[in-house]
């Protein structure tokens, strides 16, 4: 039975419409005795997808040790054992870190080379090949690149907090990771109470429930480490600006406070980012969009920007809300009030027509995961569990989207993405990028 709370009309629900349910196999969720969680979804097919997802990434780490997630991850992937028929990825953010295996030969194959890469992580296996790769790869990172400028955008909206750090770490502080602090990471974050194994597609649960205990039963179930002293991510709105005039593109991202994963309008605001969309020059420049900010971009003579893209990055108690753009020294200022402008357009004159195409859009990307391969529903089953606990079904996931409201986006448009104060990092030939003061008060429409 389902009961979900509808924040914005103030209603619960103990059904939902038999649409949303039609051949979703579910997810079974039971603990073992650590209280490390076992999630699946038998939706049956040839290929099986097992993962361990961990609460732990660059906001769990300290300036000494930052960068340390994202080398267990690299030591993890690399113990993908071809022959065995089992492929390894991984997946890292701020918060959690996933290490999948896809089989074509059942869940106990993929559990063994989980207990594989776990035992590897646990023993620093590797890691001065790790890291030098590392350390390559940062010293090839572009300027103008999106994961530069959304490390550069934390810095400044979570400054002073772990949620600040780079997402893959610094040199100086990859540099001084040892096999000993590695392990120390995993002994004290890697435990029962912070860890899911998920599974999905050709999987059974008594099996998998069977296969996890056996190999993970090992694990601490509480943390010795005191995650209370760890600051507080709290938002600061200002601007970072890291200008080189040999760069001639300008990559700019403006952002807003978001919300949290569990945030009773976390669905209104996926709306929100549907209606602003995204935009690619590569992908043709009709103006016959049915997107009003891209088609304002365009209009406005603003076609040397090459990409718009709206992201939505929630987090355990805070998220952030904006725009990435890239564009051209000489349009990043009218670039940059045009995304303000369409904050408060969302807040006061988007139409009913717009919420339900948005609407609609999010139920076609969310809901094909559930229906979509192992892999991706793996993943989805496991963060999710991960970050609030539980999966939210197809049936729940319907029902929130359906009950918003043109009133519900225009009321959380108001209230988080005007007369507030932004955070902004810009990279490139940053010489036309506008004074913050500026910026903030284009936050607000004054009105007579």
């Amino acid at each position: 039975m389902i009961k979900t709370f509808i924040a914005c009309l103030g209603r619960s629900y103990a059904s939902a419409p038999s649409s949303y349910l039609s051949n979703f196999a579910g997810v079974q969720t039971t603990p073992l005795d650590n209280l490390v969680r076992v999630s699946t979804s038998e939706t049956g097919g040839k290929f099986t997808s097992v993962g361990v997802f961990v609460n732990a990434g660059s906001a769990f780490e300290t300036a000494e040790n930052n960068g340390v997630s994202n080398l267990i991850a690299n030591i993890a992937e690399n113990e993908t054992d071809v022959e065995s028929g089992v492929t390894l990825s991984t997946y890292i953010n701020r918060e959690q870190i996933g290490i999948v295996a896809h089989a074509t030969s059942g869940s106990a194959a993929a559990v063994k080379s989980l207990k594989s890469a776990m035992n590897a992580i646990a023993e620093g296996k590797g890691i001065e090949r790790q890291k030098t790769r590392i350390l390559n790869s940062l010293g090839d990172l572009d300027l103008t690149s999106p994961s530069v400028v959304y490390d550069h955008l934390h810095s400044v909206a979570f400054q002073g907090t772990p949620l600040s750090h780079p997402l893959t770490g610094t040199t100086s502080s990859i540099s001084g990771l040892t096999g000993p602090s590695v392990s120390e990471f995993f002994k004290t974050h890697f435990t029962g109470n912070r860890v899911v194994v998920a599974g999905a597609g050709n999987v059974d649960h008594a099996a998998l429930l069977d296969a996890a205990n056996n190999s993970f039963s090992h694990l601490q179930g509480n943390a010795e480490f005191d995650f209370g002293r760890l600051p507080e991510a709290e938002y600061t709105g200002s601007m970072v600006s890291v200008r080189d005039d040999d760069v001639t593109p300008v990559t700019i991202a403006i952002a807003m406070k978001g919300l949290s994963h569990s945030h009773k309008d976390y669905f209104t605001l996926k709306v929100i980012e549907k209606i602003i969309g995204n935009w690619n020059r590569q992908y043709g420049s009709s103006r016959e969009s049915s997107l009003p900010f891209t088609n304002n971009v365009q209009e406005e003579g603003l076609s040397t920007a090459s990409a718009l893209h709206t992201f939505n990055l929630s987090y355990h108690a805070t998220g952030l809300f904006g725009v990435l753009a890239t564009t051209s020294r000489d349009t990043v200022e009218d670039l940059s009030y045009h995304v303000f402008k369409e904050f408060n357009r969302i807040a006061s004159t988007v139409t009913s027509t717009e919420v339900n195409r948005a609407k609609q859009k999010l139920k076609r990307e969310l809901l094909s995961v559930s229906y979509g391969d192992s892999l991706s529903l793996c993943k989805d089953v496991g963060l999710q569990t991960a970050r609030i606990g539980r999966y939210i079904s197809p049936a729940e996931i319907g029902v929130r989207i359906d009950e918003i409201t043109r009133s519900c986006v225009s009321n959380l448009a108001g209230e988080i993405l005007t007369d507030q104060c932004p955070a902004i990092a810009a990279t490139g030939s940053t010489i036309y990028l506008p004074d913050y003061n500026q910026m903030r008060g284009w936050t607000y429409w004054n009105r007579l």
